[in-house]
């Protein structure tokens, strides 16, 4: 990766009136990354993308792509493409002439072989002459998909592609989206508010959370290790629970819990006093009530499909625990039964609680 490829956020802050959108955000992205701006309805990541095409003005900060500040440069000239959520073809024009529109109105040369190309790469080859009223929604997202690669941007923008089609034909696209990427070597920024596809997808997930970035990482470094309770509740599901981190030593962190104390792993930056336990449903174990250990009571079992998702009453916790039962491990626990409550202490995380 050349150091001039690279999309570079400096300082990035806007406001629409009285309202802040996003603020002070940095951001490096290396040429041929796949990066996902995931976050809820609101939190600032389609304003962002609309930054990088062009089509808003940050209030403050810079974009540099290719080592170029193009903060002020229109969209039309900045090596940069859209794929909305929408595909709006033009529903007079038939598939190969849609993807060929911009190239057309360009005076770009080799429009057929460009077109094939850019087809080949949707899986869409034979689809030439059919118009948009005669495609399936995958259909339609793929022909807006190709339709933005027939330019050969640097830098392909997707705002939530797949959020208006039915779950399989998410996942299909899904892996569509991940080969296109590979064969075409394109920088992807991608926007969702689907913890799944920005986990299924990325190389890397930017979290954001009311115009702020949270977190920065891969999709297991935002699973396994959130840096923040936001991060670890946005990004799938979890326990985030509030405990006292009662001593430091070395590698591990002594912890109490609801008046039960055991060790987790420290960190840096740890410090002693008020923290967070953030615990995945799934690395907690249901048993038999044991000794001093900590228990809770079912007060609701859910199937889904491969297992079964289980709330449990734990005393000393404002909320219930989440935790999930393997289908293969039999029945799930009855309602109203107490139970003992375990994980292996290798598969939490714990951070640092902020003063109120």
């Amino acid at each position: 990766m050349t150091e001039e490829s690279r999309l570079e956020l400096e300082g990035v802050t806007h406001r629409y009136g009285t309202v802040t959108a996003l603020q002070d955000v940095s951001l490096t992205i290396s040429d041929g990354e796949f990066v996902t701006l995931l976050g809820p309805s609101g939190c600032g990541k389609t304003t962002l993308l609309r930054i990088v095409a062009g089509f808003i003005r940050p209030s403050e900060g810079r974009l540099l792509l290719q080592g170029r500040d193009v903060t002020r440069i229109p969209p039309h000239r900045r090596p940069v493409n859209m794929v909305f959520q929408r595909a709006a073809l033009f529903p007079h024009l038939d598939v190969f002439e849609n993807v060929a529109f911009g190239l057309r109105v360009s005076g770009a040369p080799d429009i057929e072989a460009r077109v094939t190309e850019a087809l080949r790469l949707v899986r869409l080859v034979g689809f030439e002459r059919r118009r948009a009223h005669e495609l399936s929604g995958g259909q339609l997202q793929r022909v807006a998909l190709a339709r933005a690669l027939v330019n050969r941007p640097r830098v392909l923008l997707l705002d939530e592609p797949l959020a208006a089609l039915d779950l399989r034909i998410r996942l299909e696209m899904e892996a569509e989206l991940r080969r296109v990427h590979r064969e075409t070597g394109a920088t992807f920024v991608y926007v969702t508010h689907d913890q799944g596809e920005a986990l299924a997808l990325s190389d890397r997930i930017v979290v954001f959370d009311q115009g702020n970035v949270e977190q920065v990482g891969t999709p297991d470094e935002i699973y396994r290790r959130p840096a923040t309770p936001f991060a670890a509740r946005f990004v799938g599901d979890a326990n985030v629970l509030p405990v006292h981190v009662v001593e430091l030593s070395g590698t591990r962190a002594t912890l109490d819990l609801a008046g039960i104390r055991f060790s987790a792993p420290s960190h840096d930056g740890l410090a002693a006093g008020p923290g967070w336990l953030v615990v995945r449903p799934e690395v907690i174990r249901l048993g038999t009530v044991a000794g001093d250990g900590m228990r809770g009571v079912v007060r609701d079992v859910a199937f889904r499909g491969s297992g079964f998702a289980c709330e449990l009453d734990v005393e000393g916790l404002s909320e219930p625990m989440k935790a999930e039962v393997s289908a293969e491990s039999g029945a799930p626990p009855e309602l109203g039964s107490a139970i003992g409550i375990a994980w292996d202490s290798e598969a939490v995380c714990l951070l640092s609680r902020k003063p109120e």
